[in-house]
Parts: structure tokens; C-alpha cells; sequence
């Protein structure tokens, strides 16, 4: 009973190791970062205000769309080209109404410039 004993105290151990190492691969993946610290050429795009059903400021990166959640007051303008780096955070942002329902990809901007 005494080599029984200690086998599923041995059996716990690995299980709570491999757990400890895999956790750091686990957390990394749920923002992960989309330019390893280049520049990304960016499109901002004004989706129309929020309060009226609208989307916001949206940020186009070659053919997708994202919301940014922390978009600079001065970069707030229509159609302006900008470099950004940012993160890809795993949530949607959802707008629009019933007939224009839409969801993006939420972004954490982390540098912003002008092209």
C-alpha cells in the first residue's frame, strides 16, 4: 500500500509540473502581438459614433478590420494612413444594429505614428 501510495504522489507531481510549464504557453496566447516590434502600416476609419448604433473608429490592417481599444485622440481623423504596432486581443467588438450587425477584433494599440 506504502509503493501505492507514493506512485499517485509521483503521478500528482508530474501532472501539477507539466501544468506549471504549460501555463505561461496558455496565458501567451490570449493577446498575442501581430508585428514583433515593426511597424504595420494601419488605415483609421470612421465607423460612425457609438451613441447611434455605429462602430466607432475602426483599423484597417491589409484586408482586416479591427476596433482599437485605446486609439490616440489625435489619430481620430477619416482615412488617415498611419504605422502602428499592436496586440491582438481575444475579444470582439460588437455594433451596428440589427440589419448592420458587425463584430472585430479588438486591438491594444502599443505604438502609433503617422505615415
Amino acid at each position: 500500500m506504502l509503493l501505492s501510495g507514493y506512485k499517485q504522489e509521483q503521478y500528482f507531481i508530474k501532472k501539477i509540473s507539466l501544468l506549471i510549464l504549460l501555463l505561461p504557453l496558455l496565458i501567451g496566447t490570449s493577446c498575442k502581438k501581430q508585428t514583433n516590434g515593426k511597424f504595420t502600416e494601419a488605415v483609421i476609419l470612421d465607423g460612425g459614433p457609438i451613441e447611434t448604433e455605429q462602430c466607432g473608429w475602426i483599423i484597417k490592417v491589409n484586408d482586416n478590420y479591427y476596433s482599437a481599444v485605446n486609439l490616440p485622440k489625435e489619430f481620430e481623423h477619416d482615412k488617415i494612413h498611419v504605422f502602428i504596432n499592436y496586440a491582438l486581443l481575444n475579444e470582439d467588438f460588437i455594433c451596428g444594429n440589427a440589419t448592420t450587425y458587425r463584430a472585430y477584433k479588438k486591438i491594444k494599440i502599443t505604438e502609433v505614428k503617422k505615415k
